[in-house]
């Protein structure tokens, strides 16, 4: 029952581990793939805006040289004409390359996005690899596990074995001593009586020649 009880607790850590492991791959993918969205739409946002201030911009300019021309006809001659100065920085071509530098920065992201978006197989093949390993591992253990729960066993076995012998020789052994005892004191009760017939005969034969006159 402890071994049963062993062996599902361990399947049941190796497979929280494993699964610990895919979530982290996957919350790692879904963070990847979120931000190029993300990065996605900002570069969309960013080059309508870009294309939007380029129309603006080139309206502005077309206007400028209508204007220009309109001036130069009311001037009723060439020699009217002024040189046209250039005109200053105006707000759409600063929002342009401010809006220039994001998309720049924006790609960037992208493209680390990418890199990072790249390695996702990579670390999926090594996850799985290690998953195998893992469950490899896993089954030597349990295979070991086996083997010492069956190795225990044989040791519990044989210290009983070894415990029924001891018991048996101590047995022996009180019996041993048991019948030393009684060898003793049959011996010591075979001597009394040795000597208590040995004195009886010796009375007897004294009261005997007495009897007879012999002394």
């Amino acid at each position: 029952m402890d071994e049963a009880l062993n062996q599902f607790m361990a399947n049941v850590e190796a497979t929280q581990r494993r699964d610990h492991k895919d979530a982290e791959i996957i919350n790692q993918y879904t963070q990847l793939a979120d931000g190029k969205i993300a990065a996605d739409a900002r570069n969309r946002a960013l080059e309508a805006e870009l294309a939007d201030l380029k129309v603006s911009s080139s309206q502005t300019q077309t206007q400028g040289q209508g204007q220009g021309q309109a001036q130069d006809i009311k001037g009723k001659g060439w020699l009217s004409r002024q040189p046209a100065t250039p005109s200053e920085p105006t707000e759409p071509s600063i929002a342009t390359t401010q809006l220039r530098q994001q998309l720049a920065e924006a790609q960037k992201a992208r493209g680390l996005l990418e890199i990072k978006a790249a390695k996702i197989p990579g670390l999926q093949s090594s996850n799985a690899s290690q998953n195998r390993q893992l469950i490899t591992l896993e089954k030597e253990i349990l295979s070991l596990k086996r083997r010492l729960g069956d190795k225990d066993e044989e040791v519990r076995e044989k210290q009983k074995l070894v415990n029924r012998v001891q018991d048996e020789m101590l047995a022996m052994t009180l019996e041993v001593n048991m019948a030393e005892e009684n060898a003793s004191r049959l011996k010591s009760e075979n001597k009394e009586l040795v000597q208590r017939w040995m004195k009886e005969m010796g009375e007897r034969a004294d009261k005997q020649n007495k009897q007879n006159g012999w002394e």
